[in-house]
């Protein structure tokens, strides 16, 4: 244990006890409170004047443990320094053993909430990957819509090609055979585009696009 000076009152002190720190007051009981360590006539008080040492600690139920010594006839405060040293070191080690159950709750009580986060990152990671998927068999479907929609465009297309063709070979049109052929072979162009049989757009996945 190690005595030092703390506060700005004369009468402070304090021991170090471990690693913890314990204050004690020692003065007149009746001195009313001052700053800083000058001198004055205020303080020059006789030896008969009484003392009282009082040890801070803030902490209720201190049962046994006694912590304010007071100058009575025939009992002075000195007398009792071997029960104040003891008190001080109890004092001490109850504040270590205090400053551990926090700790300790403390450490509990990061722990769980460590797991909780945790948990709460699973979840999240959950519900982040179920959505991805939801939006990845969405896009599925509405690709294979249009891929249904684009065939049953280009059928039309060649069917309506077609029917053109043979109507314009039995009614006699004023249409010229090479007009009809250029505008028969853009038609089936576009459809042999849209197509996505002919095309191979059926075999292409779903793009980053389609997922968002």
């Amino acid at each position: 244990m190690k005595g030092t000076l703390s506060g700005n009152e004369p009468g402070d002190f304090g021991a170090h006890v471990g690693e913890q720190h314990v204050s004690f007051h020692l003065d007149h009981p009746k001195q009313s409170t001052r700053n800083g360590y000058r001198y004055t006539d205020e303080l020059q008080r006789p030896a008969s004047e009484k003392l009282v040492l009082r040890i801070s600690f803030s902490l209720e139920g201190l049962q046994g443990i006694r912590i304010e010594w007071v100058d009575q006839p025939g009992d002075r405060v000195e007398s009792h320094l071997a029960e104040v040293v003891t008190n001080l070191i109890v004092l001490g080690e109850m504040r270590y053993r205090l400053g551990e159950q926090h700790r300790f709750k403390w450490m509990v009580g990061r722990k769980a909430d460590l797991i909780e986060e945790a948990r709460q990152r699973r979840e999240e990671e959950a519900r982040q990957a179920r959505e991805k998927r939801i939006r990845a068999e969405k896009a599925r479907v509405n690709r294979l819509l249009r891929e249904a929609a684009a065939l049953r465009q280009a059928r039309d297309i060649r069917a309506y090609v077609a029917e053109v063709r043979a109507l314009s070979a039995g009614s006699g049109t004023e249409v010229a055979p090479a007009e009809l052929d250029a505008w028969s072979a853009w038609a089936l162009a576009q459809a042999a585009r849209i197509d996505p049989v002919e095309s191979g757009a059926y075999l292409l996945g779903v793009t980053d696009d389609e997922q968002a």
